[in-house]
């Protein structure tokens, strides 16, 4: 089966919501085939294009394809690396806001991809 984009996924759900309000599909029907997003986007997405705002911070914290996978522990929760582990909490911070700003999720994503270059051209 190939593999779902965001937008399809969503599409999808909304379909069966219909059909489930429409009472065409029973409630245990609905809840076996819908897709649960989050879990989408952490286990499945493997790139963050064509993503809504809130849902591109959550890929990059939580998805190993994302910017968060690396970087160290050190460098996410400790005393290494200070800028990086500012614009990486930065982006956990954004993506648990409603309707984070599209110019901070995108600056915050930037700043975290040059200080992840910094970090492989010294190594």
């Amino acid at each position: 089966m190939k593999s779902l984009t965001y937008k399809e996924a969503r599409t999808h759900n909304r379909k069966l919501r219909n059909a489930w309000l429409a009472d065409k599909i029973e409630t245990d029907e609905y809840h076996a085939k819908q897709i649960d997003m989050s879990k989408f986007i952490r286990y499945e997405l493997t790139t963050d294009a064509h993503l809504p705002v809130a849902a591109k911070a959550y890929f990059h914290v939580a998805n190993p394809n994302g910017l968060g996978a690396l970087l160290s522990d050190d460098e996410k929760f400790g005393y290494e690396n200070f800028n990086a582990r500012y614009h990486y909490k930065e982006l956990r911070r954004l993506m648990l806001l409603k309707r984070p700003g599209v110019w901070n999720v995108n600056f915050h994503i930037s700043e975290l991809k040059k200080e992840i270059n910094k970090k492989l051209e010294v190594a």
